[in-house]
């Protein structure tokens, strides 16, 4: 019913199928979703909770479908819902978190986490999500990030170990792997690479930073070139195993196949300067 009087007429009738029993609670339940299609948000969340109807799950699920379908402020409207019958409970604080980055709010998206953390029920989502998810939005504000801040949030998440997904896991590894490479500490780096690739046979990024990072400080060539084709072989479509394993061949005094590489990522990538300027080079040679 996307027709206000539609939605006026409902309300009546719910009203008056209220006073004929207000016992059912499924009347409430529909009562309140009315209401607050009308913009009455009190009506409808003491409607909901008159109806004694468990409508955590409900509302979270709109919010999230709201959320993934860029309606931020939608989905915030249904998150503060769930927030306010069901205020012990932590995870709608983190998919309001989730729901600011979205929209660049980052200290908002950071105080939405911190709340979630110390709110007594943790239903879904683990505390190691929450500090991923802490050190991940600190890095996405503008200026210079504060590094050792950030790896320590990655450290505290992977330490106390309550990861609710695999991705969320692989990540926090994979970004405390990049953090190591800035501070340039590469052998710890390395750590954090392997550990994603070990346990995530999909990931591209960890095989082509490993890739790397064996070849510079290990020259490990047959590993490397072993891993840039791992993650070629998963996505054939971004530049960045090739372009390593042209450097690899490069360097290993392979020209023809290394030509072979950069055209590859030319094709991928015409603005590509590095590329270009290598191709340049060895085919002059």
């Amino acid at each position: 019913m996307n027709n206000i009087n539609d939605l006026i007429r409902a309300e009546k009738h719910f009203r008056s199928a209220e006073n004929i029993n207000s016992q059912n609670r499924s009347l409430l339940r529909w009562l309140g979703f009315t209401l607050a299609a009308l913009g009455h948000e009190n009506d409808a969340l003491n409607a909901w909770k008159s109806s004694s109807i468990q409508m955590y799950e409900e509302l979270v699920f709109i919010g999230s479908q709201k959320r993934t379908s860029n309606q931020f402020q939608e989905a915030l409207l249904w998150y503060d819902r769930a927030i306010h019958l069901y205020p012990s409970i932590a995870d709608p604080w983190y998919y309001k978190g989730l729901t600011y980055e979205k929209l660049s709010l980052y200290d908002i998206s950071i105080s939405s986490f911190w709340t979630g953390l110390h709110q007594p029920r943790l239903l879904n989502i683990g505390k190691s999500n929450y500090y991923f998810r802490l050190g991940w939005t600190h890095s996405q504000k503008q200026g210079e990030p504060e590094w050792i801040e950030i790896l320590n949030f990655y450290d505290k998440a992977i330490s106390i170990d309550s990861f609710s997904d695999n991705w969320t896991l692989m990540q926090t590894h994979f970004a405390k792997g990049e953090i190591l490479m800035r501070l340039n500490r590469e052998p710890e780096a390395i750590e954090e690479f392997k550990f994603v690739v070990e346990n995530d046979p999909t990931h591209y990024a960890s095989r082509v930073q490993l890739g790397s990072l064996v070849w510079s400080l290990n020259k490990d060539a047959e590993l490397a070139e072993q891993l840039y084709w791992e993650a070629i072989d998963i996505n054939p479509g971004s530049k960045w195993g090739y372009r390593g394993l042209a450097i690899l061949l490069q360097d290993t005094q392979k020209p023809d196949l290394a030509i072979q590489m950069y055209e590859t990522v030319l094709m991928l990538d015409p603005q590509d300067v590095f590329a270009s300027t290598q191709l340049t080079r060895l085919q002059q040679q």
